[in-house]
């Protein structure tokens, strides 16, 4: 978290380990979860809702075939 008490947002320090620069990105997905740079879940609610309507939309399919009940 970077804090100013400014109006301009200074550029936030280069982050390193041992000789490596840690890259930055707007966002990036750990463990399933997908975490954006301002903190907000659009991304992840959008890509859980889209898996939803896909799964939705086979299941739909799958009943509306003339499979028998037993399969």
């Amino acid at each position: 978290m970077w804090i100013s008490f400014t109006d301009a947002i200074p550029e936030p320090p280069r982050l390193r380990i041992g000789n490596e620069l840690i890259e930055r990105v707007n966002a990036f997905k750990l463990l399933g979860v997908s975490f954006q740079n301002n903190l907000k879940w659009n991304a992840h609610v959008e890509e859980i809702t889209r898996k939803a309507n896909k799964r939705l939309y086979h299941l739909r399919e799958c009943r509306k075939s003339p499979l028998p009940a037993e399969v």
